[in-house]
């Protein structure tokens, strides 16, 4: 199934070890008919795993960024025979994931997935980055991602600012990954009250019900966070424009920084 040429690779455990960004699902090799079952889930597919923060733990322990600190954020992952790479419990999408035919080609591993689409199964082959540069590592940390860990009392100003302050810190990195590595972005990847264009950014009406919101204590401290950065947004042109990028995906993360600095020097509050 697996296009492979002299470079790929046999994975193997060390190999697999450290974080990976989830590029795209790749449905070349599927034939007309296949193609077109394909295309009636392809969305949902790509929205399901595209482009999300993996992390391959040592002693088999594996994380995907957008569970951890949750009821089922701690999965697990085992290489089995045949270049088999299986990921259970591990939140949407990662409960029970068999990963077959990996190889690795430099820095990208390949393993396909049989899904269900429409009336018959069609397999894919998905292309996951490993990401070896240390100025994204903290999107692979524990320490890095404690702002997802939710409140379990009330926050003071200071500590509800910081956790709004490290978000951003936290997609700004994300964003500016992702502009390096993608054609495409997902935008429910990023869980801040944001609306995306082209060229711009905008707020969406305040919703307790949005995975914004899932981080704060309760629904008073969600509504404050979401004015620590609607006031940002006010004030953002005091300190310059919109910036301009070679792309608008890395925009969004020149836009995240530049938000961050905002509050920061409103607040006087630094993360």
């Amino acid at each position: 199934m697996l296009l492979s040429c002299k470079e790929d690779t046999k994975i193997s455990d060390d190999k697999l070890e450290g974080g990976w960004l989830v590029l795209y699902p790749d449905h070349k090799q599927l034939n007309s008919d296949e193609r077109r079952s394909y295309a009636t889930v392809q969305d949902s597919v790509v929205g399901l795993l595209g482009l999300k923060v993996l992390r391959f733990d040592e002693a088999g322990k594996f994380y995907q960024a957008d569970s951890l600190y949750k009821k089922d954020g701690e999965g697990e992952w085992k290489l089995l025979p045949e270049a088999v790479v299986h990921i259970a419990n591990a939140g949407k999408g990662l409960n029970v994931f068999y990963g077959k035919e990996a190889v690795i080609n430099k820095d990208t591993l390949k393993m396909a997935e049989k899904i269900d689409a429409g009336e018959q199964q069609v397999s894919i082959v998905w292309n996951l980055k490993k990401i070896t540069d240390k100025k994204f590592n903290s999107l692979f940390t524990d320490d890095g991602n404690n702002w997802r860990k939710k409140a379990n009392a009330m926050e003071d100003k200071t500590a509800l600012t910081k956790r709004v302050l490290a978000m951003l810190h936290y997609y700004s990195l994300y964003y500016e990954l992702v502009s390096k590595e993608s054609t495409f972005f997902v935008s429910q990847r990023v869980h801040l009250p944001f609306k995306y264009y082209q060229h711009g950014v905008g707020m969406v009406p305040f919703n307790n019900e949005s995975s914004f919101a899932s981080y704060f204590y309760n629904e008073e401290q969600a509504l404050q966070a979401y004015d620590i950065i609607s006031n940002g947004m006010d004030k953002f042109s005091k300190y310059g424009k919109y910036p301009s990028g070679k792309n608008y995906v890395i925009e969004y993360s020149m836009f995240m920084s530049k938000m961050k600095e905002t509050i920061e020097l409103e607040t006087s509050i630094k993360l």
